[in-house]
């Protein structure tokens, strides 16, 4: 092997190892922007007014936990 061929190959790992740290960062910020959407669905869920049961009639309300 020459020197030009080792370089290159050394070229080329770098940059493989640069775009999975990419890839890798990318994945973590969506993550993240996911968890933050979710937080905030579910604080939204959390404040919003349940509906009054108005007595003994049935199908006025629905009660689901997930």
């Amino acid at each position: 092997m020459d020197l030009a061929s080792l370089a290159s190959g050394f070229s080329q790992m770098k940059q493989s190892e640069y775009a999975m740290q990419a890839s890798v960062a990318v994945a973590r910020k969506a993550l993240d922007v996911q968890e933050s959407q979710g937080a905030a669905a579910l604080k939204l869920i959390q404040s919003a007014e349940l509906p009054k049961n108005s007595g003994g009639e049935k199908g006025n309300f629905f009660d689901a936990i997930a």
